[in-house]
């Protein structure tokens, strides 16, 4: 008897198997699994038997189930998901042997002949690599050839025959592949069908044709492997910064962020893809430093503060909050140029997972330009501001938290940029942009001013509690003057008399005709006997009771409020001071410099009736605070000594206390006017000389030997009589009111005219 070849099928099935295990020779970022043969497995071999004489011919099937085992090797492409190619590079099946029964040679007279095959040691080994496509199913078919190898015996009444079996046979293979997480598992196996023939020696002319086929049923190869880089893991690039091109530096990091974001290294590693590497590597973005910002430009992009350092410094007092200090902690750090002039809004607001900062600088460690920390309107403590942007400057936006880090967008847009802070305590509407030719200033009040007193004061400076007569006077004052949030209701002009209530009555103090109103949403209401009426930031009106913490105070001609002095009759000595707003945020050293340029220095206050004084006729106007929760006002002239004492600018050691409740507190070694959570007061604060103060108030040389000389020009003439006839009636502080007594009027210019020519 010849020796028949195994199945083809179950050929097939061994290497389909072991090829999709590996990788395929010579493929682009492919990787080898070696696999094996789940324990325990099973197939049943088929095997069908066809007599012939070359005439006639039948045919009996039998069947066993057999254990199978085996092994193999596959290469897998390409090495990241999804794969689509293997190759069977090795592979080789054993099956274990058993009996098959048949029926033979059958006629109506003798019956049939049984035949008893026994088969042993069989196995399949592949005999060369075949490759094939891993369609989105997982299924892979293989071409592919197998040798046969194995014993038999064949027994009949008739005779008995043995042999080996060593063949090759194309038999075609394959398997539905699952490969992911370092692990490989090959199930659904399928061999083709085995043809082949022998002979028994005792029965010449006679052939056995033999058809076998392999059910491998549940049995499946799985294998292990160690996940490959992904394409471009260990290049040069840093995983903490965005940049053209797949992968980054960090094998183990890009590969880990890779399996959560197969396009960090099929595309470009982008901001995303940073954002990974720093959540899941426990790396910092590139852009922690403020030497190494990430460029911004108009639109949103995520970010990280995970892993970040804090190398930013302390914020301004204006900028900081009561709960925390001004913490900002955690900080990355990005570029924006303006494309023009116009302002430039950076934004947190509503896109980010913690509470955030936000601050911009002109360059590392300068100038504070812009903070933000928990913008109106903004959920979870995010932040939003607007700074004014000049074309082709480059500007430092630094974003951090709040003793906290966390994920976000962030937003650059262009937008529009309130006004500057006013760098004078008045406003004035003039006639050439259509307006009245008045001049408006707020005025903080002591605590409990009733509007009869808030009237009186602004008597007093030669003014009186605005009247808003217009929706255009509305939109001036909006636009020009800011309206405090803190401190108590501002007062205005406008009180209800008899009538009926809630809205009847209501009449103008200076008996203009109340022909246009703007009283918000709901007021006036008359909540509990509310005859005044309070103006909010954004410029509607409230009805309230007496009591006011502001006045907005409306002058017919623009007063000199900035500049006063103490007079004798007012208990000084003839002082001069000076209130000074800075365009921009100055230091106490840049204080002191622009004090002694305009020809004075930072004010000494030497006792608490001359800090009362200058309180009252300088430092309650809110144009010159911050009016932020930490209300810092003006810079003074009194500095830590090296002693480690206190003493003023001009040598003069502190004799008394000026201090707010609480201070000083030992941070600091420069004093300015300070409040908290609240608007102008009496009281200084120790801080840093390195903080910014939006104003200072300067102490000036005694009036001029020839105070007639209004213009300053060293000649009392024809300007100055003009200056003074202008401003006759009554000024206060004016320096047309040569006597200081608050009126220009006679007396005033018997001295001009007595002074007349050159001053001495």
């Amino acid at each position: 008897m010849r020796s028949a070849p195994l199945p083809t099928s179950l050929a097939a099935t061994l290497a389909s198997a072991a090829t999709f295990l590996l990788p395929v020779a010579g493929a682009q970022g492919a990787f080898d699994v070696p696999v094996v043969v789940t324990p325990g497995s099973t197939a049943t071999i088929t095997l069908a038997i066809t007599v012939t004489d070359g005439v006639d011919s039948e045919t009996d099937v039998d069947s066993i189930q057999v254990a199978v085992d085996g092994n193999g090797r596959f290469t897998i492409s390409p090495n990241q998901p999804p794969h689509d190619g293997a190759v069977i590079q090795e592979g080789r099946f054993g099956f274990g042997g058993g009996t098959l029964q048949y029926e033979l040679f059958c006629s109506p007279v003798f019956g049939c002949i049984p035949v008893t095959v026994n088969l042993a040691g069989l196995s399949a080994t592949l005999v060369a690599p075949s490759q094939a496509t891993i369609i989105p199913s997982g299924r892979a078919d293989f071409g592919t050839t197998w040798r046969v190898q194995g014993d038999y015996t064949i027994t009949s009444p008739l005779s008995a025959s043995a042999g080996a079996i060593d063949v090759n046979s194309p038999s075609p293979f394959g398997g539905t592949f699952a490969i992911g997480g370092g692990s490989m598992q090959v199930s659904q196996l399928t061999i083709g069908a085995i043809d082949s023939q022998t002979t028994v020696d005792s029965l010449p002319g006679v052939t056995f044709l033999l058809h076998t086929e392999v059910a491998f049923g549940a049995t499946t190869m799985v294998g292990t492997y160690s996940p490959p880089p992904p394409n471009g893991c260990g290049t040069g690039a840093n995983c903490g910064l965005e940049h053209a091109g797949p992968g980054c530096n960090d094998v183990a990091c890009c590969s880990t962020v890779c399996g959560v974001d197969p396009s960090c290294c099929a595309s470009d590693w982008d901001v995303p893809c940073v954002n990974q590497a720093v959540a899941l590597c426990g790396i910092a973005p590139e852009h922690d430093n403020c030497a190494a910002p990430r460029p911004l430009s108009f639109g949103r992009f995520p970010f990280t503060t995970r892993n970040c350092n804090t190398d930013g410094g302390s914020l301004i007092t204006e900028c900081q909050d009561i709960a925390t200090a001004g913490a900002f902690t955690n900080d990355v750090w990005f570029v924006c140029t303006a494309p023009f002039d116009n302002g430039i809004a950076v934004s947190t607001c509503g896109h980010a997972g913690f509470d955030t900062r936000l601050a911009v600088y002109d360059a590392c460690a300068g100038v504070l330009l812009a903070c933000s920390d928990d913008g109106p309107g903004c959920g979870g403590g995010t932040s939003r501001l607007v700074f004014p942007g000049t074309a082709g400057q480059s500007y430092l936006v630094r974003v951090g938290g709040k003793n906290a880090w966390g994920d976000g967008e962030i937003d650059l847009a262009l937008a529009d940029v309130g006004p500057a802070w006013p760098t004078s305590v008045t406003a004035t509407w003039s006639t050439a942009s259509g307006g009245n030719g008045h001049a408006y200033a707020v005025l903080a009040l002591p605590g409990g001013t009733t509007f009869a007193q808030a009237v009186a004061r602004a008597a007093e400076l030669g003014g009186y509690p605005a009247t808003i007569t217009s929706a255009a006077e509305s939109a001036f004052l909006r636009s020009n003057i800011v309206v405090p949030q803190l401190g108590g209701p501002t007062a205005i002009g406008l009180v209800q008399g008899d009538g009926a209530e809630p809205a009847g009555g209501w009449s103008w103090i200076t008996g203009e005709p109340l022909s246009w109103t703007n009283w918000n949403v709901g007021e006036p209401n008359d909540a509990g006997g509310e005859d005044f009426a309070g103006l909010y930031a954004d410029g509607s009106w409230n009805d309230q009771g007496p009591l006011f913490g502001n006045v907005l105070i409306e002058f017919d001609a623009p007063p000199v409020l900035q500049e006063r002095t103490w007079t004798v009759d007012e208990g000084g000595a003839g002082q001069r001071y000076r209130a000074v707003i800075s365009p921009m945020r100055v230091s106490w050293e840049q204080a002191a410099a622009a004090a002694n340029a305009i020809g004075g220095s930072l004010a000494v206050l030497d006792t608490p009736e001359e800090a009362a004084w200058i309180f009252r006729e300088l430092v309650s106007y809110p144009a010159l605070w911050s009016m932020t929760p930490y209300n810092g006002g003006p810079w003074v002239g009194l500095r830590k000594q090296p002693s480690g004492s206190w003493g003023w600018i001009d040598g003069t050691p502190l004799s008394w206390n000026p201090w707010m409740p609480g201070e000083p507190s030992g941070f600091g070694d420069a004093a300015c006017f300070f409040a908290v959570q609240g608007g102008p007061a009496i009281g200084l604060d120790d801080t840093w000389t390195a903080n910014l103060r939006r104003s200072f108030i300067v102490e000036l040389p005694p009036t001029p030997s020839c105070p007639a000389d209004v213009g300053g020009d060293g000649q009392v003439g024809g300007s100055d009589l003009a200056q003074l006839l202008g401003a006759w009636g009554p000024c206060a502080g004016c320096a047309t009111d040569i006597d200081g007594d608050g009126i220009v009027a006679g007396p005033d210019l018997a001295v001009l005219l007595g002074a007349w020519g050159t001053c001495p």
